[in-house]
Parts: structure tokens; sequence; C-alpha cells
């Protein structure tokens, strides 16, 4: 037991060291330039995924790499083992520690944020309503029954990832999935019973968008002998012989209250298009309690936990605009702000604590 605890007590000296610490820092620069040469050929969502949050990635494709959270992870459990093991308990320490405390939480704060966070945006017509926000990244097939009451009950979401190619939903299969497509023209020997759009048009998979909105999700399925396809912001959505309507659409995330746009201002500097100001005037509706509320560019609403933003504008052909609103929801947006108080704290009672000493 005692050998064990001197090896335990050892391994976490050399954690809590700093040159541990020095150790990790050229691994953190070249994630940076690593990460920023990456931008471009690819968008800020995939080098996000890619190369910050995650724990490993392969340079090349074949050399393995400490992704952000390893990295970030190894430095936070260094300072952790540092200030609870290896700390001097005592006043002249406490600035220090406290301030340790508070890069902690900095870094937990950061930690939260990415894993929990969600973000999406409501388009939103004058005198239009929604109880949801649309993932700019996210894509799900949707299958809607005809018939049902109430409406929504007839819907099944099924949220398109990695594993959903040959994906069995009953009486459905998924043949092929694809994150991004090229619309292409119908061999007709290519698949058995075409049916609908699928007659004249096949997809094909293509490389990702440089920006994770810009791309087209899509899929080739087969029902009941026939072979349908599908796609993000397909206008002739298939219809299966029992009535039921099968799309690509943005996932969706339900939130706690509508969201009514009643006016939209949208200005520019005289004499150019160059946008000056956007506002929303809008009700936000809880039950049976209506309340106004006003977002643009500068000026964020906050409600339960839900920040929006006045992100851009939607133009209809015939000159109709929408306001197009972004959606955050980052449940621990205060932990940031609060590790940077106990920070300061920690900082100012550190020099109290050194004044006058030589």
């Amino acid at each position: 037991m005692l050998v064990f605890y001197t090896a335990m007590r050892s391994l976490l000296a050399k954690i809590a060291d700093a040159r541990f610490f020095f150790l990790l820092a050229p691994a953190l620069m070249a994630l940076l330039v690593i990460g920023t040469l990456a931008q471009q050929n690819a968008g800020i969502y995939e080098v996000q995924q890619t190369y910050f949050h995650s724990w490993i990635f392969f340079l090349f494709g074949v050399v393995p790499f400490p992704g952000g959270f390893t990295l970030i992870g190894l430095t936070a459990l260094s300072l952790f083992i540092k200030t609870i093991f290896f700390s001097e308990w005592k006043w002249q320490k406490a600035g220090i520690i406290i301030t340790h405390m508070g890069v902690l939480l900095l870094l937990l704060g950061g930690m939260v944020t990415t894993l929990i966070m969600r973000e999406g945006f409501v388009l939103l017509r004058e005198g239009a309503e929604k109880n949801y926000y649309e993932s700019y990244t996210e894509r799900q097939l949707v299958i809607r029954s005809p018939d049902v009451t109430p409406a929504n009950a007839g819907v099944q979401y099924f949220k398109m990832d990695a594993s959903f190619r040959w994906h069995d939903m009953g009486d459905i299969k998924v043949a092929s999935t694809c994150r991004n497509i090229n619309i292409i023209t119908r061999d007709e020997q290519e698949v058995d019973n075409p049916w609908g759009m699928a007659k004249f048009m096949a997809l094909e998979c293509a490389p990702p968008a440089k920006e994770e909105e810009a791309n087209i999700a899509g899929l080739t399925f087969m029902q009941g002998g026939k072979t349908y396809i599908a796609f993000d912001g397909m206008k002739n959505v298939p219809q299966l012989d029992d009535g039921r309507i099968v799309s690509v659409e943005r996932a969706r995330t339900n939130i706690p209250f509508n969201i009514r746009l009643d006016k939209f201002i949208h200005e520019n500097h005289p004499g150019t298009t160059i946008p000056v100001r956007f506002t929303s005037n809008l009700s936000l509706r809880e039950g049976e309690i209506v309340w106004p509320a006003v977002t643009d560019m500068n000026k964020p609403l906050r409600y339960k936990g839900y920040t929006i933003f006045q992100s851009s504008f939607a133009e209809d052909a015939d000159g109709t605009k929408a306001s197009i609103l972004s959606v955050v929801e980052n449940k621990g947006r205060l932990l940031p702000y609060i590790a940077t108080l106990i920070i300061c704290i920690g900082l100012l009672l550190h020099l109290y604590i050194l004044r006058g000493k030589p």
C-alpha cells in the first residue's frame, strides 16, 4: 500500500508540475495554427468539431494528435491537482488559491458551454408566430401521417447522423444518405422502380460546403417496392401510397414560449444598399400572457435562458421581407462571468496580502 501511495504521489506531482504545462503549451499553440490554417478549406463549424471540440484527430489522415478537449482537459487536471494537493493552504497563499479556483471554473464554464450550448435561427414574416428554432447544421427526416388529430401526433422525427445510412423504419428502408448533394439526371437502370421526382433525378454525395448551413442534405429510400428521393428544401416532397409525406428538414428545437413578429424595420444608409439598422418588434407569448419586446443589431433580447439576436433578413420575390433571428440557449452562460469575478478577487487579495512586503 505504501508503494502504491508513493507511486501515485509521484505521478500526481509530475502532473501538477509547471513543466507539465510547458509540454502542453506547444501542442496548444500547434492546435491553434492547425485549426486556423484548416479554415482555408473548411468552414468554422467543421473546424471546431474536428480540431477544437474533439479528443483526438489525425493529421494527414494518419498521425494522431490531441484535440482541444484533451489538451484543455489535461491543463485543467494539472491545475486542479496543483491547487488541491500541492498548494500551501495558508493565508499568505489565499489569493493565489482563489485565482486558481477561478481559472478552473473558467475552464469548466468553457467545457459546459461547448457541450450544452445550442443555437439556431427563427425566420419570421410579419404576423407569423413560432415556438421553435431551427438548427444551422443538423438535418432530420420527417414523416407526416395524414388525417391525424392533433396534427403533431402523426409526425415522426429521425435524426440524420452517420448511423442513419441503411436505417430501417419498419416499411421504409433508407438506402443512402448524403450530408451534401449534387442533383443529377436519373439513369433508369440505376434503381428499381423510381417514383415521383426520382424518375427524373438522382442524388450523389458532394463534398461538404465550406459553411455548414449551405449544405443540402438528401437521401434515397425505398418503400413498397418503389424508390424515392428527398432532400433539404425540396418543394415536391414525396408522398407514399398510404398518404404519408416524407421530407428532409432542419432539426427543430421547441422553446417554452412563442415569438411573433409584429413589424420588421430595415433601413439602409442613404443612397446605398448597405444596411444600417435591422429591428424586429416582437410579441412574446407564454400561455395567456403576451408582452412586447424589441431586438435589433446591437440589442439582444434575453428571456428564460435564451438570447435572441437580430441576425439578418430574407426577401421574397415580391419584395416582402422576413426577419431572421438567432436564438442561443446556453444554461452555463453565467459561469465565465462568475469565474472572472473570482479571478479578480483572488488577484486583488493577493496584492493586498503582499502590501508592504519588500
